[in-house]
């Protein structure tokens, strides 16, 4: 993804980079990528905590027909709001890439201020993430349906 990024940000950039440059400059964001990889990681561990800690409450709180509604809306909030994140944390983890000086928190707080006041575009972006992942699903289960049949 790295050198990906990198080739990316130098076309744009209007750079012309041999494949030796770019390959130099992602072995030189590694550290950056690495540290902003790990914050990354302990946000999501939290979430899912998070998560599971609602979930919970949701169990002990409601009852009888209550308690399904409850739980669907708790973990129907919770997957649209970690499809958010997911954004923030590819583009969090971009800008580490990027940007020399920015990485680790500092990266992910440039990346949720950089999607303020862009809903539209993240909502886009969020819908294809989830009809890329449901079509790819669907595709897998039809390809080993066939296969096994």
């Amino acid at each position: 993804m790295a050198m990906t990024v990198n080739a990316s940000a130098a076309i744009y950039s209007g750079k012309c980079l041999s494949l030796k440059d770019v390959f130099s400059r992602t072995v030189a964001t590694w550290k950056s990528t690495v540290i902003t990889c790990f914050y990354i990681v302990l946000v999501n561990i939290a979430y899912a905590f998070l998560v599971a800690l609602l979930l919970g409450a949701s169990v002990l709180i409601t009852d009888g027909s209550m308690l399904i509604a409850c739980i669907s809306l708790v973990g129907v909030s919770a997957l649209l709001f970690y499809l958010y994140l997911e954004v923030a944390w590819l583009l969090g983890l971009g800008i580490s890439i990027v940007e020399e000086a920015c990485y680790g928190i500092k990266a992910l707080e440039k990346a949720n201020m950089l999607m303020k006041g862009r809903k539209l575009q993240e909502s886009r972006v969020c819908s294809h993430a989830v009809f890329s992942t449901v079509n790819c699903s669907n595709l897998g289960f039809i390809l080993s349906e066939h296969s096994c049949g």
